[in-house]
């Protein structure tokens, strides 16, 4: 019995893949990719396979299906009516939202104008009433003149 024993140690030293002076992550490491390494068979070779349907033959004889097709046909086509009918009022609605919004901003640019045209009539009435401003070049001769007046001053001063 000891002899059968001995026996199947060596077949399985054999089968798998021993990693001397190693460490036990490495051993790990290296068991998990060499798991992962696996090839599966082709889809091809597979006589069963998840991905493509397998049907029987229907008999020749009745085909109550031929009525549920064309009443699934007729539930597509009414389905199919209500989507487009349901699609082109969201379109209309949208329509009308965004009609709307141009007409109310048409009223506020129609507002503002009336506003801008009112603020410049009473702006043209109060004009000739108003202090007139001094321009860039009226300010530059004023303080001219002013430099002018002070040597003035001062020769005069230079004279006493």
């Amino acid at each position: 019995m000891s002899e059968q024993r001995e026996d199947p140690e060596p077949d399985y030293e054999k089968n798998f893949t021993i990693f001397f002076d190693s460490s036990e992550q490495d051993v790990s490491c290296a068991k998990i990719f060499w798991n992962s390494a696996i090839l599966h068979p082709t889809l091809e070779s597979r006589l069963v396979s998840g991905d493509i349907r397998q049907r029987l033959k229907v008999a020749d004889g009745i085909q109550p299906n031929s009525y549920a097709a064309c009443e699934s046909l007729a539930v597509d086509l009414k389905n199919e009516e209500f989507m487009r009918n349901v699609f082109l009022k969201q379109k209309i609605d949208e329509r009308l939202m965004y009609m709307e919004k141009a007409k109310k901003r048409e009223e506020i640019l129609a507002l503002l104008k009336k506003q801008r045209e009112e603020r410049i009539k009473k702006e043209m009435i109060s004009r000739p009433y108003q202090k007139k401003k001094k321009t860039e070049g009226e300010r530059s001769l004023v303080e001219d003149d002013s430099k002018g007046i002070q040597e003035a001053i001062r020769a005069v001063a230079a004279l006493d």
